[in-house]
C-alpha cells in the first residue's frame, strides 16, 4: 500500500514538473518569439533606439543608433550611456543631462530641450530631438531601464533655415507680396505691402475675395479671384487704392497655392507700383516724339552704326537725299552706297578713327544716289558706349554740300579765268576794298613797268591802304561806286 501511495505521488510530481517544463519552454519560445519580433521592429524602424539598464549602461541599439553614434552595439553593450550618446548644447557647447537620469528621477516621458547636438564617436554632429521612457515589466511595476528614441534632424534644421531665408527673402521684396486664405481673407503681407497700401493686414478687406476693396474697379477684383480659384494665373495692370484711397498704377500677378491633393489652400498676389515706370514711359515717349520730329524735318541725314560701321538707324531725309528707303540702309556700310575707290579712301580713314574712337569731325565724301548721280557729304559724327565703357558704335548727321561744293568750283573757275585775261592785258588794275586795303594788283602794275614803279613807290605793298601812301588817293578812291559797295576798281596805265 506505501508502495503504491509512493508510485503515485512520483507519478503526479513528475506530471507536474513535466508540465512545468511545457509551459517554461512555452514561456521561452514565447519570450525568444517576442525578442525576435523586438529586434526585427527595432531594425525597421526610421528612429534610433537606445536601451539602457537602470545604471544608465547599454542593453540595446537598433542599426540606426549604430550609425549615429558611431558605435556597433557589440563595442557599446554594457558602456555607460554617457560614452555613446555624447550630447551638448548647439549654441552654449555645454554637455546636456544624460536623459537616462531625468527619466530615472521623474519616472516618465522627458524630451530633450532645444538645439541639441549628438556628437559621434568620430566626431560628426547631428542635430537631434528625442525622448527617454522607463521601461517597466507591467504597469505601475518598479523601473528596470531606460529607452532613448531619437532621430537626426539635420535635413529639416536645413529645411529650417532655408524657409526662414525663404521668409526673410519674401519680407524683403521690393515687390508688394500679400497671401489669403481661399475665402479672401487676409493673413500675411510683407514690408512693401504695408509701405505701399498702408494698411496692416487686419484693416485689409478680403471678405468679397482677395481685398476686393483695393481696388478701383472692384470688378476686377471679383475677377482676379474667380480666376484663380479656377486655378488660372491672373496677371495685368489694375488700378488700386492706397489707405488714403488715392489711385496707383500696379502690375498683378496672381495666383493659388495648392495642397499635394490638389485643393486651394492659399491665393497669392504680387503687387509691382508701376506709377515710376509710367511716368518714365510716359516721359521717354514725349521725348521720342521730339527726337523724332525733329528728325524727320532736319535737312540732315541722322544715322547710327554699330562697332562694325554697319547701319543700325537711318533717318527718313535719306529718300531726299540719297533717293532710299532706310530700311535700305539697316544691316550694311556707308562703304556700300560710295564709289568704290571712295569707299577704299574713306574706309580707311574711318578704321583709323575707330581704333582711336576718335570723333568725325566734318569729313567730306562722296556717296551714290540711287539714279547714280554723285553725292558730296559732310560726316560729323561721335562714338557711343555701353555703361560698361565698351564701344558700341558711332551716332552722326550727314549734310548734303554738293551746292556749295559745286558753288566754291565755280567761283574758282571763275577767278582763275579772269586772272588769266587780266595777266594777259598791257593795262595794269587795282582792286581795293572799303576800307581802301589793296585786294589785287595786277597787269601792268604787278608784273612791273613805269607804272607799277610809281605804284609801288607810291602805294607799296599788296594790303597797304591808300590813304598812307598819299593822300591825294582820299578824294579819288570811291568814284562812281554804288552806296553800299565793298570794293573798288581801278585802271592805270
Amino acid at each position: 500500500m506505501r508502495l503504491e501511495e509512493t508510485n503515485a505521488r512520483l507519478t503526479e510530481l513528475n506530471e507536474r514538473l513535466s508540465a512545468e517544463i511545457r509551459e517554461r519552454k512555452s514561456t521561452e519560445d514565447a519570450l525568444r518569439k517576442s525578442e525576435q519580433d523586438l529586434v526585427i521592429t527595432l531594425n525597421s524602424i526610421g528612429d534610433a533606439v537606445i536601451a539602457t539598464d537602470t545604471a544608465g549602461r547599454v542593453t540595446r541599439m537598433n542599426p540606426v543608433a549604430e550609425r549615429l553614434t558611431g558605435w556597433p552595439m557589440a563595442e557599446a553593450l554594457h558602456r555607460p550611456l554617457t560614452e555613446v550618446f555624447r550630447i551638448v548644447n548647439e549654441l552654449t557647447r555645454k554637455p546636456v543631462e544624460a536623459p537616462v537620469s531625468k527619466v530615472l528621477r521623474e519616472g516618465a516621458v522627458v524630451g530633450l530641450a532645444n538645439h541639441t547636438v549628438l556628437i559621434s564617436r568620430y566626431g560628426t554632429e547631428y542635430p537631434i530631438a528625442d525622448s527617454g521612457a522607463p521601461i517597466r515589466l507591467r504597469e505601475g511595476a518598479e523601473i528596470i531601464g531606460v529607452v532613448l528614441v531619437f532621430r537626426d534632424e539635420t535635413d529639416k534644421r536645413q529645411a529650417e533655415k532655408e524657409l526662414s531665408r525663404f521668409k526673410q527673402a519674401v519680407e524683403d521684396a521690393s515687390d508688394a507680396i500679400g497671401m489669403s486664405t481661399p475665402d479672401g481673407r487676409y493673413y500675411y503681407q510683407n514690408r512693401a505691402m504695408t509701405e505701399m497700401f498702408g494698411l496692416p493686414v487686419k484693416e485689409v478687406d478680403g471678405e468679397t475675395g482677395p481685398a476686393s476693396t483695393l481696388y478701383v474697379d472692384e470688378n476686377v477684383g471679383r475677377e482676379v479671384f474667380a480666376a484663380i480659384m479656377r486655378g488660372d494665373r491672373w496677371e495685368g495692370e489694375v488700378q488700386m487704392l492706397d489707405r488714403n484711397r488715392r489711385k496707383m498704377d500696379v502690375f498683378l500677378r496672381a495666383y493659388a497655392i495648392k495642397s499635394q491633393q490638389g485643393k486651394i489652400i492659399a491665393l497669392v498676389g504680387l503687387h509691382t507700383n508701376i506709377m515710376e515706370r509710367k511716368r518714365l514711359q510716359e516721359a521717354q515717349r514725349i521725348s521720342e516724339e521730339k527726337f523724332r520730329a525733329l528728325v524727320e524735318n532736319t535737312n540732315d541725314l541722322v544715322w547710327e552704326v554699330d562697332r562694325n560701321g554697319r547701319y543700325t538707324y537711318v533717318s527718313p531725309h535719306v529718300r531726299e537725299m540719297l533717293g532710299h528707303e532706310p530700311e535700305a540702309f539697316v544691316g550694311k556700310t556707308p562703304f556700300d552706297f560710295m564709289p568704290p575707290e571712295e569707299a577704299r579712301r574713306v574706309g580707311a580713314l574711318f578704321s583709323e578713327l575707330v581704333r582711336r574712337r576718335a570723333e568725325i569731325k566734318s569729313l567730306e565724301n562722296v556717296a551714290l544716289h540711287h539714279d547714280g548721280h554723285r553725292v558730296i557729304l559732310e560726316t560729323s559724327g561721335k562714338p557711343f558706349f555701353d555703361s560698361a565703357g565698351n564701344f558700341n558704335g558711332y551716332r552722326g548727321i550727314d549734310r548734303d554740300i554738293t551746292a556749295r561744293k559745286q558753288a566754291e568750283g565755280a567761283i574758282k573757275t571763275s577767278e582763275e579765268r579772269y586772272r588769266a585775261l587780266v595777266e594777259t592785258t598791257g593795262t595794269g588794275y587795282v582792286i581795293i576794298d572799303t576800307e581802301a586795303a589793296i585786294l589785287i594788283l595786277a597787269g601792268e602794275i604787278s608784273g612791273g613797268g613805269v607804272f607799277f614803279e610809281w605804284w609801288r613807290g607810291c602805294c607799296g605793298a599788296k594790303g597797304r591802304r591808300l590813304a598812307e601812301a598819299d593822300s591825294s588817293w582820299r578824294e579819288i578812291r570811291f568814284p562812281g561806286v554804288a552806296a553800299g559797295a565793298n570794293y573798288w576798281f581801278g585802271e592805270g596805265s
